[in-house]
């Protein structure tokens, strides 16, 4: 996602490739770049598109690697069956939970325009 983005405007926003892969990350991360929107129309047509689709997968990666962190084994000979069976249930009943909890602390750390 960060590659195809990166390319994208390098090529059709003349950005170099650190300015691309920094505003991708920002995007992506819903953080914003302040000072960069894209110039073309394409350009605008092609963040819309990568906002939505990437954002979700942005977000998720996240809940998988806190999840990561998070759990602790029941014992050290756990199964990789096990453990899959384990992270689909935690995802299928938390992930209502984990998306909140991301948009809480994002509203929270927003500071206030008034």
């Amino acid at each position: 996602m960060l590659f195809s983005g990166t390319i994208f405007y390098v090529k059709q926003e003349g950005l170099t490739v650190i300015e691309s892969l920094y505003f991708c990350v920002v995007t992506l991360s819903t953080v914003g770049h302040p000072s960069f929107e894209p110039q073309t129309t394409l350009g605008k047509v092609f963040t819309m598109i990568y906002i939505v689709g990437g954002t979700g997968l942005f977000m998720g990666l996240i809940g998988y690697l806190a999840y990561a962190i998070i759990k602790k084994p029941e014992n050290a000979s756990m199964s990789p069956l096990k453990a899959s069976r384990d992270f689909s249930m935690f995802r299928s009943k938390n992930r209502c939970r984990v998306s909140t909890l991301f948009f809480v602390l994002i509203i929270k750390n927003k500071k206030d325009p008034l």
